[in-house]
């Protein structure tokens, strides 16, 4: 059986080695921290104290390091170069095409062979089986080694020679990073301006604006919660640099993404680098002032089903109420969605507010009002 080295079982790295151990096939792996490596010896990895142990045992060896200077430091020091001769290096993480082309020569003139095959999708699309992968090789590679790279997605696409699929991969990344940041824009605006941002989701989702990004992303801005991630602030801040220098090299001015950089490195200085990159909104959008909150009542009328199965109103606590008038203060905001019923709201300071079955309502903290209930009420809520 032909024996897999994995170099670099980081965030991706790791369900990368699972994977393959899931399917059979023998690992033999190395990291610079060892004790990334120990998740890997129950499922039975090979675990080795440098890269060139795993060089010597493995016919190919897959990259996945944070970035071309590790990869150096670990494939081309002495103790290691002599024995990448008659080995093949599968590169798979994200560095510049430039870098890509210079590992390939190194290499080459060490007698071993190299492709790169960095790949779309994160740790969920690892674990499935699901990540696009883009290949740089020469056609006889790439029949030689999509066995071996199918097992992270199906689809794989070559895109050419060394260096075409590094460049592909940055400049999707570097859409990650325009799109995160102009999304961040919109969310922390409308929430300021006391637009609700299901009446902004519900407009953006239908419209060819939309990027299913967009809701992965949405609710950790909206909770600020950027914790567990599945590609931090500080790897995008590198990326974002190496696009920066290759379309520089390429004549391609870069003025917008340059300002976006500037808030990846205000996120890293605020001690964000480690969190998920959706923690760009922290850095774009600051935690409002009490006093420049919303105070009114937001509705957003027949939501679509998409969006009561993502805020899981299902789940959530169920009141029930007949016709009667009562005055009510919130304490908390709360979200609900009506069941049943029609009811008029009339804020302290404000106008009478009709709503009723269907409709999903924000009620902001800290409002009085009247309830005055028309037709016996069943609603979902939840405080936050």
């Amino acid at each position: 059986m032909m024996q897999v080295g994995l170099i670099g079982t980081g965030l991706m790295g790791l369900p990368m080695a699972e994977r393959l151990l899931e399917a059979g096939v023998s690992v033999v792996a190395y990291n610079r921290t060892s004790a990334r490596l120990e998740p890997l010896r129950p499922a039975g990895a090979r675990l080795v104290a440098s890269a060139a142990e795993v060089l010597q045992q493995s016919q190919a060896v897959i990259l996945m390091l944070s970035d071309a200077q590790a990869i150096r430091d670990v494939l081309l020091a002495d103790d290691s170069r002599a024995d990448l001769a008659d080995c093949t290096i599968i590169q798979m993480g994200t560095i510049a095409p430039s870098e890509s082309r210079q590992l390939h020569d190194a290499i080459a003139a060490a007698g071993g062979d190299y492709l790169e095959a960095p790949v779309l999708g994160s740790i969920p699309q690892v674990k499935e089986g699901k990540l696009q992968v883009m290949v740089g090789a020469t056609p006889a590679q790439f029949q030689q080694w999509s066995p071996l790279l199918k097992h992270f997605g199906e689809e794989l696409l070559l895109v050419g020679e060394v260096g075409s699929a590094a460049a592909l991969k940055l400049a999707l990344n570097q859409l990650i990073v325009s799109l995160t940041n102009a999304f961040a824009m919109s969310v922390g605006f409308v929430q300021h301006q006391g637009v609700a941002i299901e009446t902004f989701m519900g407009v953006l989702r239908q419209s060819a604006l939309y990027a299913p990004t967009f809701d992965k992303k949405l609710q950790r801005m909206v909770e600020r919660n950027f914790t567990n991630p599945n590609f931090p602030v500080k790897h995008l801040l590198k990326d974002t640099n190496l696009f920066i220098e290759e379309a520089i090299a390429s004549n391609i001015r870069v003025d917008a993404l340059t300002g976006v950089r500037q808030i990846l490195e205000t996120a890293c200085a605020s001690g964000l680098a480690e969190e998920d990159y959706s923690a760009l909104f922290a850095a774009v959008v600051p935690p409002f002032a009490e006093s420049t909150k919303h105070t009114e009542i937001q509705i957003e009328h027949h939501p679509n089903p998409e969006t009561l199965e993502r805020l899981g109103v299902l789940s959530w606590e169920i009141w029930t109420k007949d016709a009667s008038e009562f005055p009510w203060t919130y304490d908390e905001t709360e979200t609900c969605y009506f069941l049943e019923g029609a009811v008029i709201v009339t804020p302290e300071q404000g106008e009478p507010v009709s709503m009723g079955k269907g409709d999903l309502v924000t009620f902001p903290a800290g409002m009085t009002c009247t309830w005055t209930i028309l037709e016996e009420v069943k609603k979902h809520y939840q405080f936050s």
